[in-house]
């Protein structure tokens, strides 16, 4: 595995860690990708004395979408509408565009399955990174990976 794919796997990592610590406080962020994760080299001192080497501390940015869970939108789109959601928001999870679901921690994790993509695609089309990418982005909500499975397929990467 690349020296370049293996720096990229421990902040994934506190990015599904973050997201399954907001699920657990009740909140979707509805927005999560990659221009939502903010990455920094100030790693704080309790993180620096975990087994992990972190060189860059990930954090999950603007939840000006987020909300409780009880409280998500369900999308009530035209046919045009739902092709130009998909479009430009190709991180929302597409049986949340067609008006199937109201957002869900499912939605959630189908949004952090585009960001894994995305590092997959700038590490070479990594196949490792690809297989969690599409167990995140099922097309059917109820079939996606868990965030706490892929925690443990990219610990185990290391």
């Amino acid at each position: 595995m690349c020296i370049f794919l293996l720096q990229r796997i421990p902040p994934f990592i506190g990015i599904a860690n973050g997201l399954s610590h907001i699920h657990l406080k009740g909140i979707l962020h509805n927005d999560l990708k990659s221009n939502n994760i903010a990455l920094s080299d100030c790693v704080p001192q309790a993180a620096k004395q975990t087994s992990q080497k972190l060189e860059l501390w990930p954090t999950i940015i603007d939840f000006s979408k987020a909300c409780p869970e009880k409280d998500g939108k369900k999308y009530h789109l035209l046919s045009c509408e739902k092709e130009a959601f998909k479009t430009r928001y190709p991180h929302l999870a597409p049986d949340l565009v067609n008006g199937k679901v109201r957002q869900n921690v499912f939605s959630d994790i189908y949004s952090f399955g585009q960001v894994i993509l995305r590092m997959a695609v700038m590490a070479d089309n990594s196949k490792t990174l690809m297989q969690l990418s599409n167990q995140s982005t099922s097309y059917t909500y109820k079939n996606r990976q868990e965030l706490s499975v892929t925690v443990t397929k990219l610990k185990s990467l290391l």
